[in-house]
């Protein structure tokens, strides 16, 4: 369980900075699930499928997303984090909504994920 928690602290470091670094990171058959209606939303499988989404991410948005987790929990089975997601480009005000993003890990990698965004009508609507 500790270790489970070391990769994710990992991986929040990594995306933050660039997020194809958190490939070393995912099984080889991993799933990604983006809950939500929106553009981004749906299943992601594999590693190269995931890593496109977090390309497409920025374009997307149009703007620059940050997430800050503020809170990291796990048990034997999953790993659950609390980001604050925060929209902003200096020219309006930043968008704040909260995210939450579920793993579970089997052999210190990363085999599923399930992200979702509490304000799915706000993430909707800040998609370009």
């Amino acid at each position: 369980m500790t270790s489970d928690l070391a990769v994710i602290e990992e991986y929040f470091a990594r995306v933050a900075e660039e997020p194809a670094s958190t490939r070393s990171l995912y099984a080889e058959d991993c799933v990604l699930h983006y809950g939500g209606t929106h553009r981004l939303s749906g299943e992601y499988e594999g590693i190269d499928s995931i890593l496109e989404m977090f390309r497409r991410s920025p374009e997307t948005f149009g703007l620059r997303l940050s997430l800050r987790p503020f809170d990291i929990a796990a048990s034997e089975r999953h790993v659950v984090a609390l980001l604050d997601a925060t929209l902003g480009s200096g020219t309006r005000a930043d968008q704040s909504w909260l995210r939450v993003v579920v793993f579970r890990l089997v052999g210190g990698l990363i085999a599923e994920q399930w992200l979702l965004d509490y304000d799915q009508d706000l993430v909707a609507r800040l998609q370009r």
